[in-house]
């Protein structure tokens, strides 16, 4: 079962690398014009506190597409708290809106080992949804306030199963270049 989902993993990563090779190439000459401007960014990097990460979290995100008002993003991640560690965090997100201020909507799958947390050791992996507000500057600047619940995708007898969402929320700050 583990291997199942270390593979299902590694096909969405792999999927994301070409989808976003293939965008490039597409929209190469629309994304020379705004880089000119200042406007949009095809990467960013930034930390996060609590949120979809557990307590502290490093992501990376690349564009697979983007126009005036949307832009689809890939991510992946890394994070850890006490107890759970969550490697990798893989995900994808839509940034709405045309201006530095954004809505930003997505969905993430984390796979998390938890150290006797609760009652029980092993590897689960966890639906986290996110909503929230996300502000790249001109310059580079990255910030994100985001409510990022979490649930169970697998192991129906795991600590956040049985119909549980794990409320949280999370901050980031970060560059987009």
């Amino acid at each position: 079962m583990k291997n199942l989902h270390l593979r299902t993993i590694g096909f969405f990563i792999l999927t994301c690398c070409l989808a976003s090779n293939t965008f490039a190439q597409i929209d190469t000459i629309r994304y020379d014009q705004s880089q000119q401007s200042g406007k949009r960014t095809k990467n960013a990097i930034y930390g996060e506190l609590v949120g979809s990460g557990f307590l502290l979290s490093m992501h990376y995100e690349r564009s697979l597409w983007q126009n005036e008002a949307v832009k689809v993003n890939a991510r992946i991640g890394v994070g850890s708290a006490i107890l759970v560690n969550a490697a990798p965090l893989v995900g994808l997100n839509a940034c709405i809106g045309k201006t530095s201020s954004r809505l930003e909507l997505g969905f993430n799958a984390i796979q998390t080992y938890v150290f006797g947390l609760f009652g029980g050791n092993g590897f689960f992996i966890l639906g986290n949804p996110v909503i929230g507000y996300r502000y790249e500057g001109k310059k580079g600047l990255l910030f994100r306030a985001a409510l990022t619940p979490f649930f169970a995708l697998d192991d129906p007898d795991n600590w956040v199963s049985q119909g549980r969402i794990i409320p949280s929320a999370g901050i980031s700050f970060g560059y987009a270049f």
